[in-house]
């Protein structure tokens, strides 16, 4: 132990551990006066999980100019009273404590006024396995189909029967194209995702390369040409890929058409490739007493004139200007088809051939002649020459019924928000969106579309 009485007149060289105990106190003097309570030795808390919050710190801005607040409070443990900093102090730099406590050193004044009107940004509908679903991005696809509609419809009642059917099939096309890709997704398996990543990072290259190789020009003219981006352009080849590998995986190995089912939709849909006979008959008739208007049709007749120049001339009563021409497709044969609706007129029908007349008739107290005048026949295909259009047909129906049976099985498991209720908030958002500018004269102003790269908006 030193005991020389001269080493306690020295000055003491503070150790390392003093050191850091005096630059603790003085920090715990400045934080002091900012309002912050410091922990004393043994009472300070651990951090938890490795990150800071801020949730108990408040902060308020303060601008340069409004008049000086109360001087912050001084007592620890106690918030501090935002303090003003007036265009002298702030010329010089921000003042210590709104540094140390992380505090703006600026704040509004209660009087402030926005320099523009409030912009609609955008409108959360609802989501569909857990995608959001925004006004915005939904209705843009349509806009100028409902802007069409808006200036027609002269009511809100109009407007809601025509858009309604609009937003309704788009946001239930919407809801399946969602849920079948969420399924694709689910369906890869870990070596598919990979591909799939390096799939989407070779597409977006092969895009910029048709484009000089530059990612900015490329996202320019894709936007110019096809509103979308290059990203949103990958994206849509991307998704495109996964519903692909979504059919051939679950929906086409379900659909199979024989040559059975070919044969029995054609004999059951045979109208459609061979057409019906056309029987061309042509009457002629006359009142019933007028004996002398009978006798002359029935020496014209005998005598060789031509039916049609018969039933063209002043003494027939049916069709003159047409020359009595009825012509009325039938199926299976003449004898049993109903070419008009007299029932003694078409029973002679059914008995003639080609040229044949019969007459007179009386009927309806009428005396009338009929000839069958022509069988026409169209030309028709057989099952050998429309097989591959009967079993595209076939093929197609089925993959319809299978795909609506996937979709509904897999819309059971997913999730989203009430169809109608988004219904009802895209129709409520449409409508002041598109209608009511419309009814007030002005333009409907155009929802705004990033720009590509991330840029500013475009109109």
């Amino acid at each position: 132990m030193n005991t020389n009485p001269h080493d306690r007149n020295r000055p003491t060289r503070p150790t390392a551990r003093g050191q850091h105990f005096h630059t603790f106190v003085r920090l715990a003097m400045v934080l002091a006066l900012a309002g912050v309570a410091v922990p004393v030795h043994g009472q300070e808390k651990k951090p938890q999980g490795g990150r800071v919050g801020y949730g108990d710190f408040v902060r308020q801005a303060e601008l340069p100019g409004d008049a000086p607040a109360e001087p912050a409070s001084t007592s620890p443990g106690t918030a501090a009273t935002p303090r003003v900093i007036t265009p002298a102090q702030a010329s010089g730099g921000l003042d210590d404590v709104a540094l140390l406590t992380g505090r703006p050193a600026y704040q509004p004044s209660a009087g402030a006024q926005p320099s523009e009107p409030a912009v609609f940004v955008d409108s959360l509908v609802g989501q569909i396995n857990g995608r959001p679903v925004f006004a915005q991005e939904f209705l843009r696809p349509l806009d100028a189909r409902l802007r069409a509609e808006a200036a027609r419809s002269a009511t809100r009642q109009a407007w809601i029967r025509t858009a309604g059917p609009i937003i309704r099939n788009a946001l239930l096309e919407q809801i399946r194209e969602e849920l079948l890709l969420a399924e694709a997704r689910a369906a890869l398996t870990p070596e598919e995702r990979q591909g799939l990543i390096r799939f989407f990072t070779d597409l977006r290259k092969n895009l910029a390369s048709s484009y000089f190789g530059s990612e900015q020009f490329a996202d320019q003219r894709l936007f110019e040409q096809e509103g979308l981006t290059l990203e949103e352009k990958a994206r849509d080849e991307r998704d495109r890929a996964l519903l692909r590998t979504l059919v051939q995986r679950y929906i086409s190995p379900r659909v199979n058409v024989s040559w059975r089912d070919v044969k029995k939709d054609y004999e059951r849909q045979i109208r459609d490739f061979v057409p019906a006979p056309s029987a061309v008959v042509r009457v002629v008739w006359v009142p019933a007493g007028d004996a002398a208007a009978r006798a002359k049709i029935s020496e014209q007749i005998a005598g060789g004139v031509a039916f049609k120049t018969v039933a063209e001339s002043e003494l027939n009563q049916f069709l003159r200007s047409e020359g009595g021409l009825v012509r009325q497709s039938f199926d299976g044969p003449l004898s049993e088809a109903t070419i008009v609706g007299v029932p003694e007129l078409n029973k002679a029908i059914q008995g003639l051939s080609v040229g044949q007349v019969a007459g007179p008739i009386e009927t309806q107290g009428r005396a009338a002649w009929v000839m069958l005048e022509a069988i026409e026949q169209k030309p028709g295909r057989s099952l050998a020459d429309a097989q591959i259009d009967v079993f595209a047909r076939l093929r197609d129906r089925r993959f319809a019924e299978e795909t609506n049976r996937f979709f509904e099985r897999i819309r059971e498991r997913g999730t989203k928000t009430d169809e109608s209720k988004m219904l009802e908030q895209l129709i409520v958002i449409a409508t002041e969106r598109y209608w009511v500018p419309a009814q007030r004269g002005g333009s409907t102003p155009a929802p705004a579309v990033p720009g590509p790269s991330g840029g500013a908006p475009r109109p």
